[in-house]
């Protein structure tokens, strides 16, 4: 009996234990299975949970209000068009050969009494520049004479006219009348030659009109020179002084040096094998590019002035083997006021500044256009951002032709005609971003109710 018992309790009880516990285990599976081993599309919804989260961080940037006003983004619509794939020829600013600089030559013999101008001045047709007393005696002396011979006029008139009040004037007085005429001419026609001499030493109208009244001139005021007699604003600047207070000049000589610089040209530096590409260029009438000026600035107006090829030299520099051709450009310039209240001009354009130019060589069509600021590049990949509402979306590019100032992309579905694109702040936007994506990696996140730890 004791044997019996000694079975019982050593191996069927507890079979009937484990037996028990695996019955009621199979029966309440449906209640512990979820909670022990997770669905197989639960993982995967949190797998997609994980990429989806990581995507987001790798390319969607998500700026605040004061962020986007520190960094002044500009924005545009992609839109197709076609790029000119160009040669880069270097050029340098020069003057425009009888235009930009000109003499102030001393008409006649006198001293520099006053000087009304300092090198730096703008100036305009008209403005004084000296003062000098007269001491040519080629001057004095045409104004005598021009004061005599109009005195004489006077005469001969008095005289023709109390003869021809005597009666019978023609019959008594015909020779002496006939006389008095020929003197008449001769006197007016030396009166024209003395009123043009004193014209030609910078005497105006109303200073001759003062000669014949009997007050001569012994000052003249030396102007600044007019192209035409009418509509002349061309903008001068005082470039050199060549003469000081109380010099003794000569006629001819030169007072001083004056510059416009609203009309300047480059002269480009080609070589012998780019000849063909000039020719074309300039036969086709094609503008040509500006690729970088060392007057690229904030300050001017982002448009730059257009270039056309104006002449192509026709020999070649036997050193180098270089030749030059020219291209005619408008200035720019910001007006400022120095300390003395004078206004003054800052030009865009200095004569010997270096530029490079682009000259087209074959088009590239159906392609979009951007600027360098608009695309980022790193390794092997290149972006731009996307303006998706309040979000900025970076996406892959494929990059073309990268001039320095412009990025031309392929139309191969990176971005589309409409897609609104960020403009300028790619690089710092791209930091941005690398910032965002790392930040993120050190904190939980949460999905569906439940956060993972990283």
């Amino acid at each position: 009996m004791k044997g019996l018992l000694r079975v019982l309790l050593t191996w069927v009880v507890p079979a009937a234990i484990v037996g028990g516990l695996a019955w009621l285990g199979w029966w309440t599976q449906e209640l512990w299975k979820p909670w022990l081993l997770p669905s197989s599309s639960q993982a995967d919804h949190d797998e997609h949970d994980h990429e989806e989260h990581d995507d987001r961080a790798t390319n969607v940037l998500n700026l605040s209000d004061s962020a986007r006003a520190n960094l002044k983004l500009q924005t545009a619509p992609a839109v197709l068009s076609t790029y000119w794939r160009t040669v880069e020829i270097p050029g340098t600013v020069v003057e425009r050969p009888g235009f930009s600089h000109r003499g102030i030559a001393a008409p006649l013999a006198g001293v520099v009494t006053r000087i009304m101008a300092i090198p730096g001045d703008p100036l305009k047709p008209g403005d004084p520049l000296f003062t000098l007393r007269v001491i040519s005696e080629t001057l004095q002396t045409s104004q005598a004479q021009l004061y005599k011979t109009a005195r004489d006029l006077e005469i001969n008139a008095a005289e023709q006219a109390r003869l021809q009040t005597t009666p019978d004037a023609d019959k008594l007085f015909r020779s002496r009348l006939i006389e008095l005429g020929y003197e008449r001419q001769r006197l007016a026609a030396s009166l024209d030659t003395y009123r043009q001499d004193l014209i030609a030493r910078s005497l105006d109208e109303e200073q001759i009109q003062n000669v014949l009244k009997g007050q001569f001139v012994t000052e003249i005021t030396i102007r600044i020179p007019r192209r035409s007699q009418e509509n002349d604003v061309t903008a001068y600047e005082l470039e050199e002084m060549k003469v000081q207070m109380g010099e003794l000049v000569q006629p001819g000589q030169t007072l001083a040096l004056i510059a416009s610089h609203d009309q300047l040209e480059i002269e480009g530096h080609a070589f012998e094998h780019e000849a063909a590409l000039l020719r074309r260029a300039a036969l086709e009438g094609r503008t040509l590019a500006w690729l970088s000026s060392d007057a690229a600035e904030a300050l001017w107006p982002a448009s730059m002035p257009e270039l056309r090829i104006r002449f192509v030299a026709n020999h070649v520099d036997p050193a180098t083997r270089m030749f030059s051709f020219y291209l005619p450009i408008t200035n720019q310039y910001r007006e400022m006021t120095d300390p003395s209240g004078k206004p003054k001009r800052l030009w865009r354009f200095r004569q010997g500044q270096r530029v490079r130019i682009g000259v087209p060589e074959e088009p590239i069509e159906g392609v979009f256009v951007l600027p360098s600021a608009a695309v980022v590049r790193e390794g092997l990949e290149t972006w731009v951002f996307r303006v998706n509402g309040d979000l900025l979306v970076r996406r892959p590019v494929h990059l073309l032709f990268d001039d320095g100032q412009n990025m031309v992309l392929a139309n191969d579905g990176g971005i589309t005609v409409g897609n609104v694109i960020v403009m300028n702040q790619a690089a710092l936007l791209q930091r941005a971003l690398r910032a965002q994506s790392m930040g993120g990696g050190g904190h939980g996140h949460d999905h569906s109710g439940h956060s993972h730890d990283h």
